[in-house]
């Protein structure tokens, strides 16, 4: 990282940070802060950017005075020249530091087609605190005023250092924990008249209550949390399906907090629309489709909107600035239409899998009301009807009607 760069950056900041205390502008940063229906919102920008730092492992450590999270990320922080942040953010090689000290400027066009943007996602941390401390093999710095930073001495970062290795060895008898990870965040809880006891409950909450946070991400497999010396965690195993189709198939094992599932996840990826999957949930030995109780749509982690299918369905869907629900637009009424045929096409690749038998007659409504005429194609055309004995066929007459 270049120091001359990173010294120019933080002077530009802090000009800027003047600004935003103006009373004219200073319910911006409040409106920004408080715009997500869940107080601890910030957990989920903080998974998103771990996945985008091509992390396969996070930690969160909850204190009574802060939160902690690590990750072991392959990707480090860059920083780009800040004259020149029109064109690298038109051109996509705006650096990850300039985004986080941003308001609303990434590298990423759309708020939903990427799970995990830097910019206004990110200040949901300042919600809960006045400062984010964030350690980065070279970076050291604690972000103040949203978008202003001040560098670290080697004496502050001991001093986090060590509260990391204290809390862990507590739930982990591991007295090295911060040197597994790449890059470490603290967030004091440090908001003047803040009830602590209210702010440590409500995250506290929200880490016991993510739902299937890690089956979307491509990269994050592994998430801890300790808190008041107890650990638990969030976690998947990936077994790849080879296909003869454009149709990526995975079978995974994840676990919730110690609750355990098995499902098929089935994924395409266009160039408009980016990966988008439908999830099949199932046993461990693979043979029985099991009706889904996620009955509403992902986007990298659930949203608020019905979806009231058997699978589960994800997509880089635009969501509403709260990130709860999924705005109308054609993108993602074209982005719905591609996952119902993306849940049509899965059967040809579940039944070379023999992942499903008469259970299937439940699912063929939704085929049905997706798209009849596709579900009819496949059925007459390719072996999918189960036959018994992990047989299957083809619908040789030309009606097909579910009663």
């Amino acid at each position: 990282m270049d120091r001359n760069i990173l010294i120019k950056l933080q002077k530009d900041r802090k000009e800027m940070s003047k600004q935003l205390q103006k009373r004219c502008v200073r319910a911006v940063k409040d409106r920004i802060t408080n715009q997500y229906d869940e107080d601890a919102h910030f957990i989920y920008e903080l998974i998103q950017n771990a996945n985008d730092a091509k992390a396969e492992n996070m930690t969160f450590i909850l204190t009574k005075n802060c939160i902690i999270t690590l990750h072991d990320g392959s990707k480090d922080f860059t920083v780009t020249d800040p004259d020149d942040e029109d064109s690298d953010t038109i051109n996509g090689k705006l650096g990850d530091l300039n985004s986080l000290l941003s308001i609303g400027n990434s590298n990423k066009p759309y708020e939903g087609t990427q799970n995990g943007k830097f910019g206004c996602g990110f200040k949901s941390v300042f919600r809960y605190t006045n400062t984010a401390i964030i350690f980065n093999k070279d970076l050291k710095i604690k972000i103040t005023d949203y978008i202003s930073f001040d560098f670290c001495t080697t004496e502050e970062e001991n001093l986090y250092r060590n509260l990391i290795r204290r809390e862990a060895s507590h739930a982990s008898q591991n007295n090295d924990y911060d040197n597994q990870f790449s890059t470490i965040m603290i967030l004091p809880f440090d908001k003047e008249g803040d009830d602590l006891s209210k702010v440590h409950a409500d995250i506290s909450k929200m880490l016991c209550s993510l739902r299937k946070p890690v089956l979307f991400l491509d990269n994050l497999k592994n998430i801890v949390t300790i808190s008041d010396g107890a650990i638990n965690s969030y976690w998947k195993t990936e077994e790849v399906i080879n296909t003869a189709s454009d149709i990526e198939l995975l079978f995974i094992k994840y676990s919730d907090l110690g609750k355990s599932g098995y499902c098929w996840k089935v994924s395409r990826e266009t160039a408009d629309l980016n990966k988008y999957s439908v999830v099949y949930e199932t046993n461990e030995f693979k043979n029985k489709l099991i009706p889904c109780i996620d009955k509403v749509f992902y986007c990298f982690f659930e949203t608020r909107t019905p979806n009231n299918k058997q699978y589960i369905a994800n997509g880089s869907f635009e969501l509403n600035p709260a990130r709860t629900n999924i705005k109308e637009g054609s993108r993602n009424e074209e982005l719905k239409i591609r996952i119902n045929e993306l849940s049509i096409d899965a059967l040809g690749e579940l039944a070379r899998q023999k992942a499903y038998g008469d259970e299937i007659i439940y699912y063929y409504p939704d085929y049905i009301n997706n798209n009849y005429q596709r579900f009819l194609n496949l059925v007459q055309t390719s072996a999918v009807i189960p036959c018994g004995n992990g047989e299957y066929g083809i619908l040789s007459n030309s009606n097909f009607i579910v009663q």
